[in-house]
């Protein structure tokens, strides 16, 4: 179970990440740093492919002159990226919990219980 105040913040940040992949606004109108932010986002690529799909042409200045290819690459690498660090910091997280005693490794079942 997790406190309020982590809910909280999770949807925070959820929100956070919507409004810097171009979602609500175009990400030319982010300012400097957040732009550089929300390109190395894989959601900023996906909804710009939406966009493309539905609108058949691009919503912002940034994508204007990609190539379909292009954005597909970008969204494949910036998705790889993301994936091996997410996974890189879950386990490294998971092994200083298990170190400090936070998880109960009693209850770890690696296989079927007989």
């Amino acid at each position: 179970m997790l406190p309020r105040v982590v809910i909280n913040l999770i949807e925070g940040i959820g929100v956070a990440l919507y409004l810097l992949c171009g979602v609500i606004f175009p990400i030319d109108l982010l300012p400097r740093g957040l732009r550089e932010l929300s390109m190395l986002l894989p959601f900023t690529y996906w909804y710009e492919s939406l966009r493309r799909f539905l609108l058949g042409a691009s919503a912002t200045k940034v994508f204007a002159a990609w190539s379909d290819a292009q954005l597909v690459m970008a969204l494949v690498v910036t998705t790889i990226i993301t994936a091996s660090v997410s996974v890189w910091a879950f386990q490294a997280l998971e092994r200083r919990a298990r170190r400090l005693g936070r998880l109960d490794h009693s209850h770890v079942v690696l296989g079927p219980t007989p």
